[in-house]
Formats: C-alpha cells, structure tokens, sequence
C-alpha cells in the first residue's frame, strides 16, 4: 500500500509539471523582414494573432504581446491574455529571466528553445521565431 500510495503521489507531482504554463518569447517577420518580438503563453496559436500585429512599441494585441524589434524589450510590461502582467529581466546575460511586473518576483529563468514556423504560408512571408522558453512551476503562472 505504501508504495502504491508514494506512487500516486509522484504521478501527481509530475502532472502538476506537465499542466504548468510555458511563456514564449521569440519574434515575427512578414516578407523577410524582422516585425517585433513577441510573447505568448505556449498552447496558443501565435502565427493567427502575428499576422493581425502592428510593429510599435511594447503592447497587447489580443493576448499577444508586441514589441518593436529596436526596442529592448527588458523591463517592459507584458500583459499576456491570462490578465496577468510580466516583464523580462537581465537581457543578454546569463540570468535572463521572467518577473511579474508589479511585484518584480521571478518566476523562471529563460531555457533556449528555438522553434520556427512558417505560420501555414509555404511561400514564408509570415513566420514566428521562438527563442526562449520560460516554464512556471504552477499552472496559471
């Protein structure tokens, strides 16, 4: 029974890791041509809610956080549609890493992880880049 019983519990422990959020980071191009960058909750569709954005400064647009590629995106606010504000921190060093914006907690330092997609555009005008990956140790981070 005891084993059983610790065994039910990892479980558990590891559906909790696995029903976590992941926030992305990355950026988006159309015709070859660097937009903005952009943060989403990983699930979403990023490639649907690009194509509607417009390249100004840090933004939301409908769930989708925007900044124009010039900008340094450390230290801006992020609202992601989950309501919830976030900034990034320490860019270009080896603790960048996730904070809610107003209590400044970190919630995760970023993990490399590119993905590409051509977002359903063979031709490759429209496509997003993720580059960092934040994973929060709590669903609905």
């Amino acid at each position: 029974m005891r084993l059983s019983l610790s065994f039910a519990v990892a479980l558990t422990s590891l559906g909790t890791a696995i029903l976590a959020d992941s926030i992305a980071f990355g950026w988006y191009q159309g015709y070859g041509v660097d937009l903005g960058r952009i943060m989403w909750i990983e699930g979403q569709d990023p490639c649907d809610l690009s194509k509607q954005a417009h390249a100004v400064d840090c933004y939301n647009h409908g769930g989708l956080n925007v900044c124009d590629m010039t900008d340094n995106p450390c230290g801006h606010k992020f609202t992601l549609n989950n309501g919830k504000g976030y900034k990034v921190l320490n860019c270009g060093t080896a603790d960048f890493s996730l904070h809610y914006f107003n209590s400044g907690t970190k919630i995760s330092k970023a993990q490399y992880a590119p993905w590409d997609s051509l977002c359903g555009d063979s031709s490759g005008n429209h496509q997003v880049h993720k580059q960092w990956q934040f994973q929060c140790d709590k669903p609905g981070c």
